[in-house]
């Protein structure tokens, strides 16, 4: 992967390539892992992070995953652009923001989604709780550190 590309997006490459998730990671993971991966940089906001996106060369998916009840972000698969293409109006775009579900069927601009995002998760975030295991906010697990320090090899 190229040495520019954002963040989130070696993130996402990285646990995709290493099938460490099935829909994808979720916002306050995306956001918190750079605290691993670029330690030496600060936290985006919600509203940074969804701008960053929009501005990137990745388009990406967003959904809520059924199996934890949150929002999570893949990157947009061959399979799924086609249907895209073929299949216009389908999903919900959002710039570059691709909902493959009906969760944001509300939501018609970046600005809208930073803010229902800001508000489930904010809080989280500034709390350091960046991954959801057993249904509960978290600090990031030994196992989610150890895969995200993977990234910097």
């Amino acid at each position: 992967m190229c040495n520019n590309s954002p963040y989130w997006s070696k993130v996402l490459s990285h646990f995709e390539n290493k099938n460490y998730f099935n829909n994808g990671l979720t916002i306050p993971f995306l956001i918190g892992s750079r605290i691993i991966v670029e330690p030496e940089e600060t936290i985006l906001a919600i509203d940074t992070f969804v701008n960053e996106i929009n501005n990137s060369s990745r388009t990406v998916t967003i959904l809520k995953c059924g199996m934890i009840g949150e929002f999570v972000i893949g990157l947009l698969d061959n399979e799924t652009n086609e249907i895209r293409k073929r299949s216009h109006g389908l999903y919900r775009e959002i710039g570059n923001i691709v909902c493959t579900d009906q969760s944001l069927d509300d939501i018609f601009d970046e600005t809208q989604l930073s803010k229902k995002l800001r508000a489930l998760y904010e809080d989280i975030i500034t709390g350091g709780f960046y991954s959801k295991n057993d249904g509960e906010w978290v600090e990031f697990t030994k196992n989610d550190i150890k895969r995200l320090n993977e990234i910097k090899k």
